[in-house]
């Protein structure tokens, strides 16, 4: 990073309202449109919505209309919306380059490291820690400020623990407390366990809304820390009301379309993608918002095509799929976030689709349908994509050979996969320096339920005394997978469970086949291939009974 961090150590050591100008003497600080991404300085000034509520915070600003440009960025930080906050960021540092919590904002924006915001990002921290030494802001804004200085020192942790002391120094200041809980939380454990962290904010969340109801930002909060909870039946139900609430908002209905797909209601969440997807083009066209920026877009697409692959429309899916895949990489933007999911994720959505149809020549055809390699050569400088779409293809070509039967081909092709897998495993600092670290997670995660898969395969392919072991890597797949995170599709179509279900019904295991088709239910309620062997499996238990019956 660029900016000074020799300040920051500085800062932290002392409280707010400190002010030092002789810090900054004789260093550059730089100038606001430096601290301005392209994309952002590229488009016009944001259109203000009228959100429903009276959230408001006192802003240190030059005038009202700066206050207001700030609060609309909060609102959409709330929403998960970064870039369309970044814009109303941008008004304010330029209206106001003093403004302190205008450039936290932007910095909010723009904390993921990497990507083609980078320069920028690095400007607006030298300006906000030149804010801070020079003593602007309140002293609540420069908590703000301080806490995002410590989270980039020593991570999301420490972030919290300057919140939490905001909280309680300024007890009016909801948000304070609600940034604490965000980055307060630890998630979920591989036994879909809340952590410790996650328990506190789930129900520190439950007791602010209880005494704040039907604030957006709360309510989006409190589905956002749940998105990967095990059991959602509830946070769809506030989902839906925050629809209600926010029925323009396309960020809203993507957390709705989301949580609907999660509770099995494929339909239902089919058609939230679609009106997320309707909204944000809007917005795309009235600004002329190009892909490179919109990659919010692209991602309610893909959900979208996973909901009718749920529906069982899969031939229709794959066609949308590849349709979308022709969309074209933005030039000259090859590291911009619309870029990036293009690649990582609608570029690989018809080969995913094909491996999870399975049926003759799928598994061919999804090695064929990724980006060439020579493609993916160019886009090396840009982002790491390339190891996951080669670790796709490879496994997909696997598959196929032994869909083939031809088995020795199929042992190399294991092969290949395991080399690439490892070097993938050892590059993994690498993706945190990209800014790509949730990707490459999520792209290994893929990675090791499907090599589980391909060996699985490869055992029922070969001789009869390797085929029982096809259940321990079917199992193994199974106990890899997750639920679906960061408000994404699944990595993996095929419900593993279900899988494991069908080998242990042909191996006449009739109970291991319902316990795993009730285990593929729990992972992806109202999973119509769990749901129909659970269905044949129990008329067989049923049928095995009354045929005992008879003869007693």
């Amino acid at each position: 990073m660029r900016f000074r961090c020799w300040w920051l150590t500085l800062i932290l050591a002392f409280p707010a309202g400190w002010c030092a100008e002789s810090a900054a003497d004789g260093v550059a600080v730089p100038e606001v449109e430096s601290a301005i991404p392209p994309a952002v300085k590229a488009l016009g000034d944001p259109v203000m919505i009228a959100f429903p509520d009276r959230f408001t915070m006192a802003v240190s600003a030059a005038d009202a209309p700066v206050q207001e440009r700030v609060i609309q960025g909060l609102r959409h930080l709330h929403g998960g919306w970064d870039f369309e906050a970044s814009r109303h960021f941008a008004v304010a540092m330029r209206a106001d380059p003093e403004c302190l919590l205008a450039h936290w904002g932007m910095f909010m924006c723009l904390l993921s490291p990497g990507g083609e915001s980078s320069q920028a990002r690095a400007a607006v921290a030298d300006r906000m820690l030149d804010l801070l030494v020079r003593g602007n802001g309140s002293a609540l804004e420069q908590g703000y400020a301080k806490a995002l200085m410590a989270q980039i020192r020593d991570g999301p942790a420490a972030a919290a623990a300057v919140f939490e002391g905001l909280s309680r120094q300024f007890p009016n200041d909801l948000q304070s407390a609600l940034i604490a809980v965000l980055f307060g939380r630890d998630g979920y454990d591989e036994f879909d366990e809340a952590r410790e962290g996650q328990r506190k904010a789930e129900a520190r969340i439950a007791r602010m809304m209880e005494a704040n109801p039907s604030l957006p930002m709360l309510m989006n909060a409190a589905l956002m820390i749940r998105a990967e909870a095990p059991e959602v039946s509830g946070a769809a139900d506030l989902a839906r009301q925050l629809g209600v609430l926010l029925p323009e908002y396309p960020p809203t209905h993507h957390l709705l379309g989301h949580f609907e797909w999660r509770c099995g209601r494929h339909q239902s969440a089919r058609d939230a993608f679609a009106t997320a997807s309707a909204l944000y083009r809007k917005w795309m066209d009235a600004n002329t918002i190009t892909l490179a920026d919109a990659p919010e877009w692209l991602r309610s697409e893909c959900y979208r095509i996973v909901c009718q692959v749920s529906t069982g429309e899969a031939d229709a899916a794959l066609d949308q799929a590849i349709e979308l895949a022709k969309s074209p990489m933005p030039v000259g933007r090859e590291a911009s976030p619309g870029a990036r999911m293009l690649m990582w994720e609608v570029r690989t959505l018809p080969a995913r689709i094909l491996i999870d149809r399975a049926a003759d020549g799928d598994f061919r055809r999804a090695a064929e349908s990724l980006p060439s390699r020579e493609e993916l050569a160019k886009l090396r400088p840009h982002s790491m994509c390339g190891w996951w779409i080669e670790a796709l293809r490879l496994i997909a070509e696997g598959m196929a050979f032994t869909a083939e039967g031809k088995i020795d081909e199929a042992r190399s092709a294991l092969e290949r996969v395991e080399s690439h897998l490892a070097i993938m495993r050892s590059q993994q600092a690498e993706s945190h320096r990209t800014g790509e670290r949730s990707e490459w997670l999520r792209a290994l995660e893929a990675c090791r339920i499907l090599e589980a898969d391909l060996r699985a395969r490869l055992a029922q392919a070969g001789p009869q005394s390797l085929r029982s072991s096809a259940f321990n890597w079917l199992s193994s797949a199974a106990g890899y997978q997750r639920h679906a995170v960061m408000l994404m599709p699944p990595a993996v179509l095929t419900n593993v469970p279900a899988r494991l279900g069908d080998w242990c019904l042909a191996a006449g295991d009739l109970s291991g086949a319902e316990d795993a088709y009730f285990r593929g239910l729990a992972m992806r309620p109202g999973d119509r291939e769990a749901l129909e062997g659970l269905e044949n499996v129990r008329g067989m238990i049923r049928r095995d009974r009354e045929d005992v019956q008879g003869r007693d």
